[in-house]
C-alpha cells in the first residue's frame, strides 16, 4: 500500500537467495508491484501480475494492432476442470463434437489420425474433440495405466491431431486446458507468440505462422469461451 518504492526497500533487503511472494488485493497494488520488479530476474504468479509490467518497456498506454486470421477453426480440450466441462457442454449442444476417453487412447482404439479426420470432414462447423471427463472417470484410467502414463499419451495426442489439422488447413485454434495448450503449442513448432486482445480475464487471442491461436487454463472463461474465442480469433 506504501508504493513500488517501499516494494523495492523491502526487496533489497533480502540478502539469500530467496523467493519473494508480494501479495495484492486491487489493481493499483499490481501496478505498483509491476514498478517494483523493473530489476528482477524472474517474475511468476497469476495473469494480474502482468497489469504492471508493460510500462517497464516503455508499452504503457499503447494498444496493439489486432485482425485475426481467415479460416477454419477447431476446438481442441484437454481440461479436466468444472469450468471446462461446462464449456465442452454448451459448445456440443450445437456443434458437432468427439469424446477422446482415456481408454480408447491407451488400447490405441482412438488414435490422432482418426480423430483429426473427423474434425476436417467436420471442419465447416468448427469442430470439438475433448477428453475432460468427470473427476472420477479420470481417477479411474490413472489406477489402471498409471497417472502420468495416461497424460502423456493424451498430450501426444493432441499434439498430433494439432499438426494434422494444420497440415489439412485449420487457422484458428482454441485449447483448452494448460498441458494441452503447452504440448499443442509445442507439436506445432511455434516458439514466440504476439499477443493481441482480452478473450476473458486472462486469456489473450494470439498469433504466430499464420495461426490465430487461444490458449486457456482449465477454470478460465465463461461458458461460452469457445464460442467467444473462434470469434475473436477470426478475421472475417
Amino acid at each position: 500500500m506504501q508504493g513500488a518504492g517501499a516494494i523495492s526497500q523491502a526487496l533489497r533487503a533480502v540478502t539469500s537467495p530467496s523467493l519473494v511472494v508480494v501479495d495484492a488485493i486491487t489493481d493499483d497494488n499490481l501496478l505498483e508491484i509491476g514498478k517494483a520488479a523493473k530489476g528482477c530476474k524472474l517474475i511468476t504468479g497469476g495473469s494480474g501480475v502482468a497489469l504492471g509490467l508493460p510500462a517497464n518497456f516503455g508499452l504503457s498506454g499503447r494498444k496493439a494492432r489486432w485482425s485475426g486470421v481467415q479460416g477454419a477453426g477447431a476446438i481442441l480440450s484437454g481440461s479436466c476442470s468444472a469450468a471446462t466441462r461446462g464449456q465442452v457442454a454448451a459448445y456440443a449442444k450445437n456443434h458437432p463434437s468427439f469424446e477422446i476417453r482415456a481408454d480408447q487412447v491407451m488400447s490405441n482404439e482412438v488414435t490422432a489420425l482418426r480423430v483429426a479426420n473427423w474434425m476436417l470432414d467436420n471442419i465447416d462447423t468448427a469442430p470439438l474433440a475433448y477428453s475432460s471427463a468427470d473427476p472420477a472417470a479420470v481417477a479411474a484410467a490413472q489406477a489402471k495405466y498409471g497417472g502420468d502414463t495416461v497424460a502423456t499419451k493424451i498430450e501426444a495426442m493432441f499434439a498430433s491431431i494439432a499438426k494434422l489439422l494444420m497440415a489439412g488447413g485449420v487457422k484458428r485454434f482454441v485449447i483448452a486446458g494448460g498441458e494441452t495448450s503447452g504440448a499443442v503449442v509445442a507439436g506445432l513448432g511455434i516458439k514466440a507468440m504476439e499477443i493481441g486482445p482480452e478473450i476473458a480475464a486472462g486469456v489473450p487471442a494470439m498469433r504466430a505462422h499464420g495461426l490465430a491461436i487461444a490458449l486457456k487454463s482449465g477454470n478460465f472463461g465463461d461458458v461460452d469461451f469457445f464460442e467467444a474465442a473462434l470469434k475473436t480469433l477470426d478475421a472475417s
